[in-house]
């Protein structure tokens, strides 16, 4: 008998057999990838030698369909065995993820009464990119590995497919929003000057970039600094100088705070300590990313660390490594940095730190600078953080606009965003929140101009804030737009190096499409 299973309006394998009867999907997926028993590594049992199968003959054999070729580097068909298994394995997961998962994301928040099926997503998502270097040199296994995996993977898309969606089994969080975690690591070590400027100058632009994702981004950002002198050499001279919060302005402060220092520059300590110590979200769907930063050898402390097990161990984790070099890219090679980001699943771009600091004026900037008076007054503080975190805003405004006017219109541009939020400290942000009420805040925490007023007129006044508010980011949005445009252009034109915003944003640009979010405008 044989079966089409199909992504929704897109078919993608067909598994036949001869003869006997076929075991349930999750049953046979589990009993091939050893995802039953709960193992990290692939399972394959050895194959039944002819005399074994004689009498009791069942092949089962996924092939591609005749509309769908995985893509495959061509110049590579001349590669042994284990070279082109390798990249047969590359192209079904870059297949099945870049292109076929984005269509089937809202479906599979229903997952979580399923845990067969929870099982088989979370192999398939955090397991198919290492499928190539586990069986590089399997030979026969090799190739067993491989129809296991492309033999999940219909599964997969035919249990997905024939799930009910959020609306119908009531998710929690339908397709509104999405857990996304970027942590950056600093080299602050003493020639890392130009690379701090550029990066408290280019930091909102990379929010920007996440603000235009679908579904919207649940953001947090970290940040860790290594060749530290604030450290110590038993701590590996590495300080974490936020964890991972959606207080980007609390971030914000903590990079406009760091100074230049000098000592010992151990990247594979520093990405080691920012998988253990930072609060990585625990979603099965999140997407995790470090962003690391340096132009010192990566072999640093490399009889201690090195940065080849903790790559290994990020892609444990589902996280993914980028490597920023500052600097040339011989050089970035001979330090072994594109290492870095080829180990980690990441990007790699060797960055020229002095034009991340080059500041690009628009004629969009001083409407964005009237659009962010008017935003600020949206806000309504409350509680023991609220005047702490309306004069953190403001400070940030502040530093932002002395490092120039593209820093300033970008944090701007940022703000108007949904991943820009601050309900500890905002009333309107914290009335957004799911499961609020209006009992949960003390009168005492409220301003004391909103303490004499009821539940629906507090409702009231905070929606027509938040009215407004939305009305006002709109605009920032529109306008942004214009700018935006204005900057490709002028950009083309002064310099074609590379620097560490462009670099992040178009990191985080792809990775995220290739996690599952679509891109308006990209």
């Amino acid at each position: 008998m044989s079966g089409t299973l199909q992504w929704p309006s897109l078919s993608i394998c067909r598994i036949a057999t001869t003869s006997g009867s076929v075991q349930s999907s999750a049953s046979y997926a589990g009993s091939s990838l050893g995802l039953m028993s709960e193992r990290k590594s692939l399972s394959i049992s050895r194959p039944r030698s002819p005399a074994q199968s004689r009498g009791r003959r069942t092949t089962r054999s996924a092939e591609v369909s005749p509309s769908f070729v995985p893509p495959r580097d061509r110049s590579r068909t001349q590669r042994p065995p284990s070279g082109r298994l390798q990249d047969e394995c590359r192209a079904w997961n870059g297949y099945l993820w870049a292109h076929a998962r984005s269509a089937l994301l809202p479906r599979c928040y229903s997952f979580s009464a399923d845990s067969t099926a929870q099982s088989l997503l979370s192999f398939t998502s955090s397991r198919l990119q290492e499928v190539a270097m586990q069986v590089g040199n399997a030979g026969g296994r090799g190739r067993a590995a491989l129809r296991a995996v492309v033999v999940a993977s219909v599964i997969l898309a035919a249990v997905i497919a024939n799930s009910p969606t959020p609306a119908a089994s009531g998710g929690p969080l339908g397709d509104k929003t999405r857990a996304v975690d970027v942590v950056i690591l600093l080299d602050t070590s003493g020639s890392m000057e130009k690379l701090l400027d550029s990066t408290r100058a280019r930091l909102w632009d990379v929010v920007s970039e996440l603000g235009r994702m679908k579904p919207t981004p649940m953001l947090r950002v970290g940040l860790m600094t290594f060749g530290t002198e604030a450290g110590t050499e038993e701590d590996g001279y590495i300080v974490q100088q936020s964890d991972l919060t959606t207080d980007l302005d609390a971030v914000y402060a903590a990079l406009m705070a760091l100074t230049i220092e000098g000592s010992e520059e151990y990247v594979g300590r520093a990405i080691h300590v920012a998988l253990d110590t930072m609060d990585w979200s625990r979603d099965w769907n999140a997407m995790r990313v470090i962003f690391i930063a340096g132009n010192e050898s990566a072999d640093q402390g490399l009889e201690d660390f090195d940065f080849r097990i903790a790559t290994q161990a990020a892609r444990d984790k589902s996280i993914v490594i980028n490597a920023l070099y500052a600097g040339n890219r011989e050089q970035a090679v001979t330090e072994k940095w594109p290492e870095i980001a080829r180990e980690g699943a990441g990007n790699f771009s060797a960055i020229d730190p002095i034009v991340g600091t080059f500041q690009i004026s628009t004629p969009h900037d001083e409407t964005l600078l009237e659009l962010n008076a008017r935003l600020n007054q949206t806000y309504v503080p409350y509680g023991p953080n609220g005047s702490d975190g309306l004069a953190n805003q403001l400070a940030q405004d502040g530093n932002a606009s002395r490092l120039g006017v593209q820093s300033c219109s970008s944090r701007i541009v940022a703000k108007g965003t949904s991943l820009y939020t601050n309900a500890s400290w905002d009333l309107v942000d914290l009335a957004g929140t799911q499961g609020f009420e209006w009992d949960s805040i003390p009168v005492h925490e409220l301003p004391e101009a909103l303490q004499s007023m009821s539940h629906e007129e507090l409702a009231q006044y905070i929606a027509s804030r938040r009215a407004e508010r939305e009305s006002v980011q709109l605009a920032i949005q529109q306008e942004s737009e214009k700018r935006e445009t204005f900057i490709k252009n002028a950009r083309s034109k002064a310099y074609a190096a590379t620097d560490i915003g462009e670099a992040m944003r178009r990191a985080i640009r792809e990775q995220a499409i290739a996690s599952g979010f679509t891109c308006d405008g990209c």
